[in-house]
């Protein structure tokens, strides 16, 4: 049998680190490892990942993963095509800071 599960999660992308990078996410990668509960390492030859503890050890993110929550609060890297593939975007309806409806409203 199939099965289908909707849910709403927050998923964040190891950036890609590529020029502009930063606009696309304000977290640095050791802030991001912080999230995920892993730590900013690299590899001897100066590659950045994040090593991610799970309940069978701690698995690598690389720059462009996605890093997406599980059940009992642990976290997985998925590849970004994966992802991408498999999940949509949810549209984030809040106001801009700066717009305020109240404002608007004249009070």
């Amino acid at each position: 049998m199939k099965y289908r599960k909707t849910i709403d999660f927050e998923a964040r992308q190891f950036p890609p680190l590529t020029p502009g990078w930063h606009q696309q996410d304000p977290l640095t990668v050791e802030e991001l490892a912080q999230w995920c509960g892993g730590h900013a390492l690299e590899t001897p030859d100066g590659r950045p990942y994040i090593a991610i503890p799970t309940p069978w050890g701690d698995v690598r993110a690389w720059p462009s993963d996605w890093i997406v929550p599980g059940v009992q609060f642990n976290f997985y890297p998925v590849p970004r095509e994966d992802f991408e593939q498999g999940n949509l975007p949810f549209p984030d309806t809040r106001a801009p800071a700066d717009q305020h409806p109240e404002k608007e409203a004249g009070q």
